[in-house]
């Protein structure tokens, strides 16, 4: 019994030094933790773009109770197959498009907006459910008559919406793209949270953990 004690002990003790800290030196940036499993290392990272989910957003309308048409919407995400939504005399409104839109298997989040314009406030925003450049959205709303159909505009210069796209840092003078901020599979052991660009270096300081080594 002894001896399995002493093994404990020391397995524990083992276990102890294996705890690691991880420091940034600007937290509004980049935000850090790391586990037993990550290396003492030391690294610069400028975050130059965050990755961000893509909003397709239609052209305003009166109420949400407007009629949008009845048929087919087919909603595209990435390489995701093509999710068909099929809309009904009685049911084609905006606001029925848009719980149609949630009810289905899209990967996607419909929501609807006021923006403030006096005659046609109301918007239908459907927002991807993952960020990354990869996970771009089609909505094909063709298949639809007898309303007014909505028209998508995704952020291209002057339009409303916002493009998909991949966070970009510069780590140690190395490119390095993600689809997520946060990050699990830059350094073994390491998760990183981007809260923020930054022109400036952000150091990334893994150490042993000396103060829960002390108690």
């Amino acid at each position: 019994f002894r001896s399995l004690r002493t093994a404990a002990r020391a397995l524990d003790s083992f276990w102890e030094f294996c705890v690691k800290q991880a420091t940034s030196s600007d937290e509004d940036v980049l935000t850090a933790t790391a586990s037993y499993a990550a290396d003492v290392q030391s690294h610069t990272i400028t975050v130059q773009q965050l990755a961000r989910a893509e909003s397709e957003v239609s052209q305003g309308y009166s109420s949400t109770s407007d009629s949008v048409g009845t048929g087919t919407v087919v909603i595209t995400v990435g390489d995701d197959d093509p999710v068909t939504i099929t809309l009904t005399e009685g049911n084609d409104t905006l606001e029925d498009l848009k719980d149609a839109i949630n009810a289905s298997d899209a990967d996607v989040t419909a929501s609807i907006i006021n923006d403030g314009d006096a005659s046609n406030p109301y918007r239908l925003v459907v927002t991807s459910n993952q960020t990354g450049a990869s996970r771009s959205i089609t909505i094909d709303t063709s298949g639809l008559s007898g309303g007014t159909t909505p028209v998508f505009t995704d952020g291209d210069p002057g339009e409303a919406g916002q493009k998909a796209q991949d966070a970009i840092l510069i780590v140690d003078g190395i490119t390095v793209t993600k689809s997520e901020n946060t990050i699990t599979d830059l350094f073994e052991g390491v998760t990183i949270q981007l809260h923020q660009t930054s022109t400036e270096q952000v150091e990334l300081e893994i150490e042993s953990d000396i103060d829960t080594l002390k108690e």
